[in-house]
């Protein structure tokens, strides 16, 4: 510890307090909500149908198509709120 105040004394840096348990700040943790809800929540899966309905999950939100309109559905949006 005194090692950090000494670093902190010799640059202009600040140290700030975080919490210790924020997941909300983590940005994947947005992609395991999403499996949570649309993989895993109220399945029975054998091991082979849960990697097939994961592989499809993830081809599902990397498709380019769908972002594409995803991004054009967002910027309508903004152009009506402006």
């Amino acid at each position: 510890m005194t090692g950090l105040l000494a670093l902190r004394r010799q640059t202009t840096s600040s140290s700030c307090r975080r919490p210790t348990y924020a997941s909300y700040l983590n940005r994947i943790e947005s992609h395991f909500g999403a499996i949570g809800e649309f993989v895993v929540k109220n399945a029975d899966y054998l091991d082979w149908d849960f990697t097939l309905a994961m592989g499809e999950h993830i081809s599902y939100r990397n498709d380019p198509d769908r972002r594409r309109e995803r991004l054009a559905r967002a910027q309508k949006r903004l152009r009506l709120a402006a």
